[in-house]
């Protein structure tokens, strides 16, 4: 007899979980992409890639300013509550670990019961982890 999978539901009605970020200047929660519209997400991506590319040019004082403002911008869309001052302490490399990890949130389809996704996640054999906890 085949196992039965349990019904994943993607539950859309309760607020995301959101991870915290610790930083020199104190503790940030970090939105899910799913929070942002598409011009908040598209920029937080463009300042990602811009840092990323211009770095390279980090010699000339003019691009070092367009540097940390694409980095202070970058960080006032991700992260909650933070300041214009605390955003400007947020270093390009600091930044694109934080940009980094919250594309990592958009890639999870699947979470613990009682968060944002699914109420059971099944495993590679098709039983839930209530029912492994179970057996």
């Amino acid at each position: 007899m085949a196992e039965e999978t349990a019904p994943q539901v993607l539950d859309l009605s309760t607020p995301p979980k959101r991870p915290t970020v610790k930083l020199p200047t104190g503790d940030y929660e970090l939105r899910c992409p799913e929070e942002l519209t598409f011009d908040q997400f598209a920029e937080a991506q463009r300042n990602s890639k811009q840092i990323q590319e211009r770095s390279e040019e980090a010699g000339d004082p003019e691009i070092l300013e367009e540097l940390q403002r694409l980095v202070a911008e970058g960080a006032q869309i991700v992260l909650v509550d933070i300041s214009d001052e605390d955003a400007r302490l947020v270093t390009p490399g600091q930044f694109l670990k934080i940009s980094a990890f919250f594309r990592t949130l958009g890639d999870e389809i699947v979470t613990t019961p009682g968060e944002s996704g699914t109420a059971s996640v099944a495993s590679s054999k098709g039983s839930t982890e209530e029912d492994q906890e179970a057996a």
